[in-house]
This record gives structure tokens, C-alpha cells and sequence, in this order.
């Protein structure tokens, strides 16, 4: 049997409040499960969409899993089902503030950067922070999916906060140009912070300012700085057209920084892309991508360890891969 414990402990939030569980809405069909500006969490964890999800992984069909999920792809498989008892949450995805200093084509059309605090983003940290005062186990807190936490006044307030819950364990999402100039800031924080996942496509300096127009050089120094400081780093790697042939140059960087692991995800369309812009960027039925060299580099990272290996002892980090990658085998 096989068995995922995400519809139980793990839930998105967007940046109007609305709830979907796993990490990712279109992992799964179970849709909206609720609003935390209207709904208190503890509630929102019992309502129907999220019961008819879980009832799909106890009878083995999670026919409301969709492809895309990288953990539909390595389930753990155990002799019996587990009946999870989880009143809250313990890993939680905020993508709740559009706030960055970069204009990435594949995931905005304009900058989005005022440097004005965002009042809906603070109310739902401070929800949060409600919910969870007195909490007695871990939460991950994957903060923040939208815009880049660095970017942000509400996260920098937030995250500057002498009163933050003791549960709360930060997974911070940026795209590292500003790493450097916040390392103050992330050391003191470091016995909290689990990881900090830098989104980086590229691996050369053009192919960086084609995908997401900052500087690679500034975002290197910084993950060097942080893996120096102690700070376990992530690599995220949307495969498009302008990078898929770095996949396997930027593995290997990731692990001769010394970085905790890399994941795969294949471009998906979002709703501001144009047609010229998804038919010039897309990896299926692009005569600019050359299939064989992409199921080479997938290949080859099918065969990469997909364990972190024992503090101290270095080697390849491990590589993950989201459905949309993997069907390129």
C-alpha cells in the first residue's frame, strides 16, 4: 500500500486567503478547502473537499492526484494505513505577497515592487501566528511562493518579529539577488530556518538575465555565503526552452556549492502568458527544443540520488522531478 500524508498536515495559502490542500492547488482536484480570512484554520481542516481527498488515498485509487505531484512519484509504501490526527497543519506554503525585485517572464508580465507593506499578507501572518501561539510541534512555514521574501516589507516585518511562534520553522523562497544584503538577518534566524530554496533556472550568466533578469554572479555569492553560515540551500529549476540544456551544468553546481538537493519543474502556463511568448518557451511540441537532448539530461538525472547523504560527507545533491519532467523519459 502506499501512502502520502499531505491531505492531513500539508496546505497552500494564496494570497487572498484561500486554502487548498498540499503544497500546490493543481496537484490535486479537491479545489478550495477554505479561507482563512473568513474561516479559522482548525475548521477549515475539516471541511469536505479535504475529506473527500483523503478518503482517496485510503482506498488506494488518489484519483484526486494529479500527475504534476512530485510525491505521487515516490510514495512511501507501508503494511497498514496510518489514521493521522492533525488539528493543524504542520507544513504550510504562503504564497501571499506578490512583492519582488525581479520581472520573470514565466511568472509575471510587470515588476511588482512598492515596498509598501502588504495589509492582506500581514493579516494572514498574523492569523497564522494566532493560530499557532502556544503550539507544541514543528510547523514548516515555506514562505513565499508568490513574490520574494526579501522583496517584501510584510515578510522582512514579520520575519524582524522578537515574538514569532516557537513552532514556526522557515523554508524561505527567493530568488537570491538579495541574499546578500539580508545575510545579517538569515544568520540570526538560522537555528529556525530549515532551508532557503533559490529559484535559479540557469546555470550561465546570459541564460539568467534571459529567464529572469538579475544578476547570477550576486545570486552564487549569496548561496555561497549562506552554505558557509551553516543555512541548508535548495535549487529550483523551472525547465523551459531558454534552459533545459543547463539542467545537467546546474546539478552540478548545486552540488559543488554544497547545496541540500535540486527540483526539476517542468514550465507550466499561467494565465498572463501570451501565445508567442508559451509557444517560443514551452518544452512540448517546440521545434526549438531539441527532445533528444532533454530526455538525455532527464535521463541522467533519473539516475541521481534522490537521498541527502550523511552531514559531512558532501557528494551529489539529491535531484527531484514533478510529473510534467519525468514524462519526458
Amino acid at each position: 500500500m502506499k501512502f502520502c500524508s499531505a491531505p492531513w498536515d500539508t496546505i497552500a495559502i494564496q494570497s487572498d486567503g484561500e486554502v487548498t490542500s498540499c503544497l500546490c492547488g493543481d496537484w490535486n482536484t479537491a479545489g478550495n478547502i477554505g479561507n482563512l480570512l473568513h474561516t479559522p484554520l482548525s475548521e477549515i481542516m475539516r471541511s469536505d473537499p479535504v475529506d473527500r481527498l483523503r478518503d482517496t488515498v485510503g482506498d488506494q485509487s488518489f484519483s484526486m492526484c494529479r500527475d504534476q505531484c512530485p510525491q505521487k512519484w515516490m510514495l512511501d509504501t507501508v503494511d497498514t494505513l496510518p489514521t493521522p490526527r492533525v488539528a493543524l497543519p504542520t507544513t504550510i506554503l504562503l504564497a501571499i505577497d506578490y512583492e519582488c525585485n525581479l520581472r520573470c517572464a514565466s511568472c509575471r508580465s510587470s515588476r511588482i515592487w512598492t515596498g509598501l507593506v502588504n495589509p492582506t499578507a500581514m493579516r494572514i501572518l498574523d492569523t497564522l501566528t494566532l493560530a499557532y501561539k502556544g503550539h507544541d510541534q514543528p510547523v514548516t512555514l515555506q514562505c513565499d511562493g508568490a513574490g520574494d521574501v526579501f522583496a517584501s516589507a510584510a515578510w522582512n516585518e514579520f520575519l524582524s518579529r522578537e515574538s514569532l511562534p516557537e513552532c514556526f520553522r522557515l523554508h524561505i523562497i527567493t530568488n537570491g539577488n538579495l541574499v546578500t544584503k539580508k545575510i545579517d538577518l538569515l544568520v540570526r534566524l538560522r537555528d529556525r530556518i530549515d532551508s532557503v530554496d533559490v529559484s535559479l533556472d540557469a546555470n550561465h550568466p546570459d541564460t539568467y538575465t534571459a529567464v529572469r533578469g538579475g544578476r547570477l554572479d550576486t545570486v552564487f555569492r549569496g548561496m555561497r555565503a549562506m552554505v558557509e553560515k551553516g543555512i541548508r540551500v535548495n535549487v529550483s529549476f523551472v525547465v523551459q526552452q531558454k534552459n533545459y540544456r543547463e539542467m545537467l551544468e546546474c546539478w552540478r553546481t548545486a552540488s559543488d556549492m554544497g547545496c541540500h538537493s535540486i527540483n526539476f519543474q517542468g514550465v507550466r502556463r499561467w494565465e498572463h502568458h501570451t501565445d508567442t511568448w508559451w509557444q517560443e518557451n514551452r518544452l512540448q511540441d517546440n521545434p526549438n527544443v531539441d527532445t533528444a537532448v532533454l530526455k538525455n539530461n532527464v535521463g541522467h538525472l533519473l539516475q541521481a540520488p534522490t537521498i541527502v547523504p550523511p552531514k559531512g560527507q558532501g557528494g551529489l545533491c539529491p535531484v527531484y522531478m514533478d510529473g510534467n519532467i519525468r514524462l519526458w523519459t
